[in-house]
């Protein structure tokens, strides 16, 4: 199979918010100072700049920025679909997170595609009680302005987190900065360290090309580093390039190496990342790529693990499943998960579908056999 062949993207705003919570810390203080909007570059560790809207369409009114609490701030456009649809996800947010000091806001403004105040509304109206977040009505791009054009942003949805002492501590798509939240809401977040992961976010793009460019190339001492990048900025949209990471200090004759890296990337990092889970143990157990000594136990966790996250939808991690439990020994349970699979292959995934076939046969022979 070729490089991300078994490994199929799944990026739940509910995965990334699954951490234990922290206790509340402080009740809301007195507003900060009214500031102008921003008018050099904003960056991460700046005061946050004024709001300053025009109306509040849905909500409780949030008219300034208090210390002692924490804002998302999701700035976004009701032609956007994404954009409507985390509205929704960060109502959820904001109940998970309301008694530790976070208040989610969102800001829709005036631009070049027509958005207008009606448009809002009517896009609002379709969501009903699903979204359960104050919304406002920008003055202008004024808020817009001063936040993102400011950071030199120009995409939406983007959502900008500011800390309990009012300052810019995430400027980014609200899903990647979900990962961040806690530490932000603790006051433990580190602005050096968002900077530095801001950096690696902007330059993604070109992170990507070069990252293929190698693996095509197998300069493996290449990979390796720009894996860990793309797999720092996101490890849910990139999780799939866990295996490239794995089969890369494998091939460098490290697999050792490759494993523990492995098994802690899947504790941590990838922990909530199906197609970085599913691309570790698919790793571990490819027959067509056998892996030296590979170890099942951390296949299984990984498998089961990025099951459990796709609800046992999915018919490629399933697949995987079933080859390590085929690998363990456990030749029914096996069959049984194959068959399950088969049924379960997307339209995206039927060009599998003769190699899940291959390999139910494969286990039902060895069944027999028993």
């Amino acid at each position: 199979m070729s490089l991300h062949a078994r490994s199929f993207a799944l990026a739940t705003l509910t995965a990334l918010a699954a951490a234990t919570l922290v206790p509340a810390r402080s009740q809301a203080a007195p507003a900060l100072p009214v500031q102008e909007p921003a008018a050099t570059k904003l960056k991460i560790g700046d005061p946050a700049p004024a709001l300053v809207v025009e109306s509040f369409v849905k909500g409780t009114p949030v008219t300034a920025l208090e210390k002692g609490r924490v804002y998302l701030i999701q700035f976004w456009a009701p032609w956007s679909p994404a954009s409507v649809e985390q509205l929704v996800l960060l109502s959820e947010v904001q109940k998970t997170f309301a008694d530790q000091g976070l208040v989610v806001l969102a800001v829709a403004s005036t631009d070049v595609t027509g958005t207008t105040l009606e448009k809002v509304q009517a896009k609002l109206a379709e969501k009903g009680d699903a979204l359960k977040i104050p919304v406002a009505w920008d003055k202008g791009s004024t808020t817009k302005d001063a936040f993102l054009k400011a950071a030199g942003r120009t995409q939406l949805p983007c959502a900008v987190i500011v800390d309990k002492e009012g300052r810019i501590a995430f400027v980014e798509d609200a899903q990647r900065g979900l990962r961040f939240l806690e530490d932000i809401l603790a006051g433990q977040h580190d602005a050096a360290a968002l900077t530095a992961w801001h950096a690696k976010a902007a330059r993604r793009t070109q992170t990507k090309s070069s990252l293929d460019t190698a693996i095509q190339a197998r300069k493996w001492a290449e990979v390796v580093p720009l894996c860990d990048d793309l797999l720092e900025v996101d490890p849910i949209e990139y999780g799939g390039y866990a295996q490239a990471r794995v089969l890369a200090q494998w091939k460098s004759g490290a697999p050792d190496k490759a494993v523990a890296w492995a098994r802690a990337w899947i504790e941590a990092a990838g922990k909530a990342s199906p197609e970085g889970l599913n691309a570790v143990a698919w790793t571990l157990v490819d027959p067509a790529d056998p892996f030296p000594s590979p170890d099942l136990d951390l296949a299984m966790r990984a498998a089961v693990r990025s099951a459990e996250l796709t609800r046992h939808e999915d018919g490629a991690i399933l697949d995987t499943l079933a080859r390590v439990h085929f690998l363990k020994g456990d030749v029914a349970k096996a069959v049984e998960i194959q068959k399950r699979a088969l049924v379960k292959l997307k339209p995206s995934q039927a060009q599998f579908k003769g190699q899940l076939e291959a390999a139910l046969k494969e286990y039902e022979d060895a069944l027999a056999k028993k």
